[in-house]
């Protein structure tokens, strides 16, 4: 098992497993957990999957274990900022204006974290170590890319 940082620069190398996750995105947020959420062909993308994102894929191959998406607080595209902050902007019905008991921030030291996922495939054993992978890759990626801290909300 592996883990493989996944940024829009290094699309080039990283593509097919990119891919692999947004199909393993499918699978378990829209297939298992029967999310409303905009797909095309099994694969599972948003507004909020743009080039200022960070994935992290944890897996064997071509096998997504789990996975994760990180999204500067700072990030702005055409119609969208960040999901927590347009929740509570209002920009997305599904989801309830008062999400956070703040005003979300915008620092560029504050990611939110999302599409966090561990496959329902794996074996508990398999599941918890996917889970540390996750953990030690927040570590990591926090000192790469200069978070002080992450905003995410989880059940």
């Amino acid at each position: 098992m592996q883990s493989t940082e996944i940024t829009f620069d290094n699309l080039g190398e990283t593509g097919t497993l990119f891919t692999a996750l947004l199909r393993a995105r499918h699978h378990h947020f829209i297939e298992t957990l029967g999310w409303d959420l905009p797909n095309v062909r099994g694969l599972e993308f948003d507004q909020y999957d743009t080039p200022e994102s960070i994935y992290c894929a944890i897996h064997d191959g071509e096998t997504v274990h789990g996975g994760l998406r990180l999204t500067p607080t700072t990030a702005h595209s055409i119609a969208a900022s960040y999901m927590l902050r347009d929740a509570q902007l209002g920009l997305l019905p599904k989801m309830p204006t008062d999400i956070l008991d703040a005003p979300a921030p915008q620092d560029p030291g504050i990611w939110e974290v999302s599409r966090v996922f561990v496959a329902d495939t794996l074996s508990s054993r398999e599941r918890m170590r996917v889970r540390g992978e996750i953990g030690l890759n927040l570590a990591r990626l926090a000192e790469k890319w200069q978070i002080d801290s992450y905003l995410c909300l989880r059940p």
